[in-house]
Formats: C-alpha cells, sequence, structure tokens
C-alpha cells in the first residue's frame, strides 16, 4: 500500500505539471519530470485535503481521492484540448556510463538507501514529531479532520503540509504505521538529488553533476533528518529547489533564452508556493527570494519583451495560487508574528536566564556571531561546505560578483542574515544557546550553497576526466 501512497501523489503531479509546462516538457530530463511530479503531486494534495477540512467535508480516502480525481481530470480535459503530456515512456533510455559515473551513481543510491532503510525500519522516536505531527496526522485518520480543539493545540499556527502529509499517508496505507508515517522525508531527500543533478546537467558533464549531487547527499544534518518526521526536510527541499530554478531561470534569461527562463520561473515559483506550507520559515525565505526576483528584473529590464513579462505575470499567479489558500485561510496571524518576531525587542518571556547568559558572554551580537561561526564552520554537520562557500568567493570572486551568479549568493547570504536577524531580536535566542534550532534553520539554504560552489567552481574545472559526455 506504500506504493499507492507515492503512486496517487505521482499520478497527480504528473497532471498538475504537465499543466504548467504545456508544450515546453521537453526542455526538462524525464527523471526530473518525475522527481517535480511528486513534489507537485504532494504540495497538491495537501491543499486539497486542506480546503476539504475546511469546508468540513470528512477527510476519508474516497472524499480526498475523489476530489483529486475530479482535478486531475479537469486537467486532463485540458491537456487533451493543448494535445500535451508532460512524460513519454520513450524519454526513460539506458545510458552509458563511465566507470567513475558509475562509482558516483553506486555512492549515491547506497546513501540514498540507507536514508530509506534508516527511515523506515523504526517508528517515529523525535518527541516534536511524536507530539506534534503524529498525533494530528494520527486524529486525520480517526476523525478525519484536523479542526478538532485538542488536534489544534498541536498545530497552533504551524503550517499543515508536514500534518497533512502523514495524515494521507495513513489514510492511503489503511492503518496506523509509525514507521511508514515518515515514508515523505526520505522521499523528499531522493526527490531534492534527482533536482540537483538535472540542474547541473543542463550545464555541465555527467561526472561533474554526478559529483556535487553525491557531496549533497553526504551532508549529515539533512542525512539524519530524511530518517525523521520533522518538517525540516519538507522545507529544505521544497525551498532549496525552488531557489536553484530561481537562479536557473536568472542563468538562462542573461544568456537570452527566454522560452526555457519562463518554464523554469514557472517551477520555482511554484515550488516557492508550496513551501509555505511546510514551516513558517518559508515566509521569510520566499520574500527573500521574490525581492530578489524583483532587484534581478529591474537591473534586466531591457530583456524583457511584452512576451516575457506576461510570462512573469503568470508564474507569479501560479506562486499566489498554490500559496494562497494557506496565506488567506490560516497564515495571516503567522505573518504578523515573523514580522514582530524579526524587527522586535528581544521579548521578555525569553527569561532571566537567557539575558543573564548574554551579560556573562558579552555583547548578544558578538555571541550570535562565535555561535554561527563554530556552527558552520567547526561542526561536521556540514561538512566543509561553508567553508567551500568562502573559497568560492576569494578564488572565483569575478564569476561569483558578476550576473547571475551574485543574486544566488545574494540570497544565501540574506537568508543566514534572517536567522541573525531572528535570534538577535526575539525569544529565539535561547534556542541558539542550546544548540536545537540554528542547524535546522540553517539547513534550508544549503542546497544552494552546494550549488552556488558549484556553479562558481565548475566553469573554470579543467580536467581530462571531467570532459563532456
Amino acid at each position: 500500500m506504500i506504493i499507492f501512497v507515492i503512486a496517487v501523489l505521482l499520478f497527480l503531479g504528473l497532471f498538475v505539471l504537465s499543466a504548467l509546462l504545456g508544450h515546453k516538457a521537453s526542455e526538462l530530463g524525464s527523471w526530473e519530470k518525475i522527481a517535480l511530479a511528486l513534489l507537485l503531486g504532494l504540495g497538491t494534495l495537501t491543499i486539497i485535503m486542506f480546503l476539504l477540512g475546511k469546508a468540513g467535508i470528512s477527510l476519508n480516502l474516497f472524499n480526498i481521492l475523489l476530489a483529486a480525481s475530479a482535478l486531475a481530470l479537469v486537467l486532463a480535459v485540458y491537456l487533451l484540448r493543448i494535445k500535451s503530456f508532460c512524460v513519454t515512456i520513450a524519454e526513460f533510455k539506458v545510458k552509458t556510463l563511465t566507470a567513475v559515473d558509475w562509482l558516483l551513481v553506486s555512492l549515491i543510491a547506497l546513501k540514498t538507501v540507507f536514508v530509506f532503510f534508516s527511515a523506515l525500519i523504526k517508528p517515529v522516536v523525535d518527541i516534536d514529531a511524536f507530539q506534534q505531527y503524529a498525533i494530528v496526522a494520527k486524529g486525520v485518520f480517526y476523525d478525519g479532520s484536523f479542526t478538532l480543539p485538542y488536534l489544534q493545540q498541536f498545530i497552533g499556527d504551524k503550517p499543515l503540509l508536514p500534518f497533512l502529509a502523514q495524515g494521507w499517508a495513513l489514510l492511503g496505507l489503511g492503518s496506523v504505521n509509525d514507521s511508514l508515517i515518515k515514508v515523505f522525508s526520505p522521499t523528499l531527500f531522493l526527490c531534492l538529488l534527482v533536482i540537483f543533478y538535472a540542474a547541473l546537467k543542463r550545464y555541465y558533464s555527467r561526472t561533474q553533476s554526478l559529483l556535487f549531487t553525491f557531496l549533497a547527499s553526504t551532508f549529515p544534518f539533512i542525512v539524519y533528518h530524511a530518517t525523521t518526521a520533522y518538517a525540516d526536510v519538507p522545507i529544505t527541499v521544497y525551498y532549496g529547489a525552488a531557489t536553484i530554478y530561481l537562479y536557473l531561470f536568472m542563468k538562462e534569461l542573461h544568456q537570452g533564452n527566454r522560452s526555457k527562463a519562463d518554464t523554469l520561473l514557472l517551477i520555482a515559483l511554484s515550488l516557492l508556493g508550496i513551501a509555505v506550507w511546510a514551516k513558517k520559515a518559508a515566509l521569510v525565505l520566499a520574500g527573500i527570494n521574490l525581492v530578489m526576483l524583483a532587484i534581478f528584473l529591474f537591473f534586466n529590464r531591457i530583456q524583457l519583451d511584452r512576451t516575457t513579462w506576461r510570462s512573469i505575470a503568470g508564474a507569479l499567479l501560479i506562486f499566489l495560487l498554490f500559496a494562497g489558500p494557506w496565506l488567506v485561510l490560516g497564515q495571516f496571524g503567522s505573518i504578523a508574528a515573523v514580522v514582530t518576531g524579526l524587527f522586535h525587542s528581544q521579548a521578555t518571556s525569553a527569561g532571566a536566564a537567557t539575558a543573564a547568559a548574554a551579560e556573562q558572554t558579552g555583547n548578544k551580537a558578538e555571541m550570535i556571531v562565535s555561535i554561527f561561526s563554530r556552527k558552520l564552520f567547526l561542526y561536521a554537520d556540514w561538512h566543509l561546505l561553508w567553508a567551500l562557500v568562502i573559497c568560492s568567493m576569494v578564488f572565483f570572486y569575478r564569476r561569483v560578483f558578476s550576473q547571475p551568479l551574485v543574486y544566488l549568493l545574494a540570497i544565501i547570504g540574506l537568508g543566514l542574515l534572517s536567522l541573525f536577524v531572528q535570534f538577535g531580536s526575539g525569544e529565539t535566542f535561547r534556542w541558539l544557546l542550546d544548540g536545537t534550532l540554528f542547524d535546522r534553520l540553517a539547513m534550508n539554504s544549503v542546497p544552494a550553497a552546494l550549488f552556488f560552489c558549484a556553479e562558481a567552481i565548475l566553469p573554470g574545472l579543467q580536467i581530462s576526466v571531467f570532459s563532456r559526455q
């Protein structure tokens, strides 16, 4: 039945992706489209379950499948009219790999199998995941609703994708299974690796792309969270993929490839719209991406014709269609809370112990910089990623500080700066001191940071084993 749970998402996602891409589906790789379909399918099903729940309709398997089938039918009519679908069997061909390629593929596959095995062999044991997401998912399974007062105390103002995704897993399985309820974390991890590879393969050799994809598969902190039921993997995958596609849009538009750029922006903003359903931090991160998009468009407006502006407006509309239900029906209070948390002075509820600790160690800003530096550069959670970011800026500065790569660097930098502001101005400072939150928030920028390093380093890398396939 676990295959059924994933197959429904893939089926629904393929129709959504096909409707988004239209006749431009050939601009994406075959496995890339499968990964995107799973991401879009999970996001769309979450929105369907949310709207059904808000309408007072029971969240049982029949009602969810009926609503998803109705949407797929509407999209199928549109696709028949334009005579287009995003994938065909002929696209999936066996490709010849070199010995180095086989080695890298085997290492990536081994890590992926380890993640799935570690996730599905054990039940939910992490206290926050068990006390919040798993309880609500079981409430959805038994009661067919997430609106009960008892369940609302666990949801609070948190976005609903982690709750409803786990609820869908239980409904699809037909029983409560504390191990298989985590199936989406490793699945999203695999989707991120496929998208990361496909994005690199657009411009670089297979071996180069596999090398950096292998690096993406080895970060200990991401690997660990891909075996849990926390919300950190969903936001990392959706926001990371959205940021990568946003950069690819900038790159293609800067090179004059407007058709490809339009497609990439549509995907980027679709994934960004779903990201706000994963975790509240996505509100700030989505704002950063949209601001950088606006800045990029302003400085490159001479390259934009009326057709491109129309495509950009369409992509923004798709973003609102995905994000709108949660922003309108459930997130206005969260938006106010995020803004207040970023700019309000430190709340008194942080406690005297936190204030005393800050006074004993010196200036709070110095403490934050010290903890940030230690966590980013001296812990094994990210290997040497952040040191590689610094080295890329130093040794490849001409490429790094030119368009369009400088915009990706700005997104990463602003993402880390938002953490500095958040920890410095709100009561979350205490969570920085005890080390339970920073790495989980910094993880959101890790896929984009590694992609940034690849974009900075690979164009100048001249090694014969990395010759273009």
